[in-house]
């Protein structure tokens, strides 16, 4: 524990900002500031807030762990820790608060009346018809699916600052900047179709928890702790805001606001001293996570100098950027680090291959698994169990057309003993469809038809996205096979653990000894659609954030990518990697 963390874990000040550096041990200092607030106070006065369902989770498991502790209060394990919109749930019991889906579909109907309304002469009726086609057109551009999810977090936000629709068409919603009029229509009918129901959105349930605050609702919680304080929205900040007013409350807020990716979602770094009086800035500098080296080049993307550099006394290998001429050149290169960074001891699970798009990954893993390298995919469930399962099928198959034999409904129930529930119809048609497969002679296309039925039996080969993705990305390895056994031999030989794979998002609060950042091409990182200013800042913390999870190296790969539908070719390294200041922090191949 150095000396910073002393400060803030005893710190008498009510109101504190904690500027935190990647891995500079802030969720630690937070929870070793609840214990030291345990001395004088229940656990039931302290409230732990983060962004996401994650995040809280991690926390609760490392509140489990330092409980156990001889030097901890034991009490620390009953300290609570949620989300903002659990705990503005809490005091919203009476409402009934619409979920994602449902509230999209509230805001499609509220945008065709609207359309209705214009076309009755009910709303505008004295504006020109020029003007009404065109408010038309608008609406109709705001029904694609995209679209209609960017105008319910832009509603979200409004709501939320206490802003005219017009007010809030700035950052991420700059697009809309020639639809205020519509936006503020369907702002009003949006709320009316919501009273007229008696529900509340996820932006509401915030709003409306500053509201019950104000009007004396009881909050037992005298101190709040928040992490990852740069991902809250404009609505989470006034919830913050608000709580800290009450009498006798403390608030001590942690975060980098070089971190915030989550803009999409309604996250926007608000200093804290914007929306309160007497805040004490505080800050953890030093990286205990990073070496100087990757420090030195996450502080030049994200333009931090002197004070504000990433500190740092470790140190390590120089990152490197790799430049190819073609995408299949790029994933090969990849691999080829990976299998020898495996020679040289370091195992599968503390390697990480990261990209702005889960499209990106594909290729790298695909490669991965023709080296016998398994992976595994943040946030999706990958079970090599289940092509196992299909090579079981393969197999009975084989061993039908070796003995001249059909193959019966109970060969199936046997050999996936797992299935429960499965009605005895099913059974028999997916054993029928079985037996058409030995007239398919290659190992690969008996396995794909096998993994069809197999899905089929889990419900349909459309009922579980990750189950038929986690089936059919082993399809290709069966050209390496003679037979169903050999190959299930083959994967039961692999490491359990596999390569981690995921998108930048999705990386977010981990860390991996070795960091592989794929498309670090302009067009792709920063996504060729990112045009404001907003936006742009949104793509650099991305990178920052993807580099600054590597605890000894990184490495960048760019290679010139298509993309089909918009017809268009990325050719030049990231603009963020293209400045002085950044390549003298890097090596390039």
């Amino acid at each position: 524990m150095n000396i910073q963390q002393k400060q803030i874990i005893n710190t008498k000040h009510l109101r504190v900002e904690v500027t935190a550096a990647p891995g500079s041990g802030k969720t630690y200092t937070m929870l070793h500031r609840a214990n030291y607030l345990l001395k004088s106070v229940s656990p039931r006065q302290i409230l732990i807030l983060s962004f996401s369902t994650a995040s809280v989770g991690e926390i609760k498991r490392r509140m489990e762990l330092m409980s156990a502790d001889t030097e901890t209060n034991a009490n620390l394990s009953k300290v609570t820790a949620q989300t903002a919109h659990s705990f503005a749930l809490g005091l919203n019991k009476r409402k009934s608060v619409l979920s994602d889906k449902r509230a999209i579909k509230l805001l499609g109907q509220a945008i065709k009346a609207v359309q209705k309304d214009i076309k009755k002469s009910v709303l505008w009726p004295d504006v020109a018809n020029s003007v009404k086609q065109r408010r038309l057109v608008h609406l109709d551009e705001l029904l694609t699916p995209v679209q209609i999810k960017l105008v319910l977090r832009l509603l979200s936000v409004a709501w939320a600052s206490r802003k005219k629709v017009s007010d809030s068409l700035t950052g991420q919603f700059e697009s809309f900047s020639s639809y205020a009029k519509v936006l503020t229509a369907i702002r009003n009918k949006y709320s009316a179709i919501k009273k007229a129901k008696r529900v509340i959105d996820f932006g509401d349930m915030l709003v409306q928890a500053v509201t019950l605050i104000e009007g004396g609702a009881s909050v037992p919680f005298t101190h709040i702790l928040v992490d990852e304080y740069q991902d809250c929205s404009a609505a989470q900040t006034h919830l913050l805001a608000q709580l800290a007013k009450l009498d006798g409350r403390s608030l001590m807020v942690f975060g980098d606001s070089s971190q915030g990716i989550f803009g999409f979602a309604g996250a926007d770094h608000t200093p804290l001293s914007t929306v309160l009086e007497n805040i004490h800035p505080m800050s953890l500098p030093e990286s205990w996570r990073l070496t100087a080296q990757t420090a030195a080049l996450a502080s030049a993307v994200a333009g931090l100098k002197g004070e504000r550099a990433i500190q740092t006394k470790s140190k390590g290998e120089m990152p490197v950027l790799v430049c190819d001429d073609s995408l299949r050149k790029e994933s090969s290169h990849i691999v080829q680090h990976i299998l020898k960074l495996i020679r040289e001891g370091a195992r599968p699970q503390e390697i990480a291959v990261l990209a702005r798009t889960k499209a990106l990954l594909h290729p790298v893993e695909q490669m991965l698994l023709g080296k016998s390298v398994h992976t595994k995919r943040m946030g999706s469930k990958r079970y090599r169990i289940h092509a196992l399962h299909v090579l079981k099928l393969v197999s009975i198959v084989e061993r039908c057309e070796k003995t001249k034999r059909e193959v019966m409904p109970e060969m199936l129930i046997k050999a996936l003993p797992i299935l429960k529930g499965v009605d005895d119809a099913v059974w028999k048609k997916q054993s029928q469809a079985l037996n058409k497969v030995s007239r398919i002679p290659s190992l690969e296309g008996r396995y794909k038809q096998c993994a069809k039925i197999y899905l089929r039996l889990n419900g349909g080969v459309r009922a579980n996205a990750d189950l038929r993705a986690d089936v059919n990305r082993w399809e290709a390895k069966c050209r390496d096979y003679q037979n169903g056994r050999s190959m299930r031999v083959a994967i039961r030989a692999m490491e359990a653990e596999g390569i981690v794979t995921g998108t930048i998002h999705a990386s977010k609060g981990r860390e991996w000894n070795h960091v592989l950042i794929v498309g670090a091409t302009d067009g792709l990182l920063p996504i060729h659609f990112a045009k404001s200013e907003h936006s742009i800042n949104q793509e650099r913390n991305m990178l920052y954030v993807a580099i600054t999870r590597a605890r000894n190296t990184v490495r960048l790969y760019h290679a010139p990518s298509n993309y089909a539908r918009g017809r268009k070719r990325f050719e030049d390294v990231s603009r963020f990697l293209d400045t002085s200041a950044v390549r003298k922090t890097m090596l390039r191949k």
